[in-house]
């Protein structure tokens, strides 16, 4: 990702941010946590077009509650039925 489309997107959410937290929103995510998470998953998916799943689910491990919506319709997966086929 070039670096000016990186800058833009890890600065795009600090004014909703900024603006949560001003409301009191208990669970606001701060700025620097969400330049963490933009540069964790740009890290976790240059290894992951490498072809390097291994360091790719290393920097990028699943939660242990998620749902996962199939993009052309069917059943959600969720983590208890997450198996390394899917």
């Amino acid at each position: 990702m070039p670096p000016s489309r990186l800058a833009l997107l890890a600065t795009a959410g600090a004014p909703l941010v900024a603006a949560a937290v001003a409301a009191g929103a208990p669970s606001a995510a701060l700025p620097t946590d969400v330049a963490l998470l933009v540069r964790r998953a740009t890290e976790a998916h240059e290894v992951l077009m490498q072809g390097d799943i291994e360091r790719y689910r290393a920097k990028m491990p699943l939660a242990d509650d998620f749902t996962l919506m199939a993009p052309f319709g069917g059943p959600p997966t969720r983590s208890g039925r997450y198996t390394e086929e899917q």
